[in-house]
């Protein structure tokens, strides 16, 4: 009988065990709550770093400790797969000109990836063009990028250009993914050409 007793309290010990394991790290919101030493204490180096799990009683840093918050990646569940794809528009342009073209990925993608050329693809054509600047217009106004996209540059002489970008899942930069089937999402979408102002 004592063996038993002996066995079962072993059996609840390492179930204990085995509990006290299975923390919140990183919390239901994908954050690891963390604290980090900021002294020179001996034997704790600054800026040595432990998890913490506040859900628990002793889920806090100590006198010597900061706390910090990490985040982690984002795990979604969807029916749609995380993908992307090309938008591109062409056209003759008179010359000299400043030329803008912009890119509309849809709802839950970012435009990205921007590029001009000229379409007979010749190395006389396409020195012709020279890229000033492209840029992802959430990024540029509000550091979170966008479904919006911009790209400038000027052409010396007539030219037919072909202008494209790419159109990203934004599960990929951590925002929230498309709702729509991606054909949906790639008819939303649209590029054009015009003489930049």
């Amino acid at each position: 009988m004592r063996r038993l007793f002996a066995a079962l309290a072993i059996g609840a010990a390492a179930f204990g065990i085995a509990s006290a394991v299975q923390a919140s790290i990183p919390d239901a919101s994908g954050i690891v709550h963390a604290c980090y030493t900021d002294n020179n204490l001996p034997g704790y180096p600054p800026g040595a770093l432990r998890a913490i799990d506040t859900a628990k009683i002793n889920g806090v840093c100590g006198q010597n400790e900061a706390p910090v918050d990490l985040a982690t990646p984002q795990f979604v569940t969807s029916t749609i797969n995380q993908t992307s794809f090309k938008i591109r528009a062409s056209g003759t342009i008179p010359g000299p000109n400043f030329i803008q073209g912009n890119f509309f990925c849809g709802t839950g993608y970012i435009a990205t990836d921007f590029g001009a050329a000229a379409t007979d693809n010749t190395f006389g054509s396409n020195i012709q063009l020279t890229v000033n600047s492209l840029y992802n217009e959430g990024e540029v106004i509000a550091g979170v990028p966008s479904t919006f996209g911009h790209l400038y540059f000027h052409i010396s002489t007539t030219l037919t250009v072909s202008i494209e970008g790419t159109c990203v899942d934004a599960r990929v930069f951590g925002l929230p993914g498309p709702v729509l089937p991606i054909a949906t999402a790639m008819s939303q979408a649209s590029v054009s050409l015009k003489r930049a102002a």
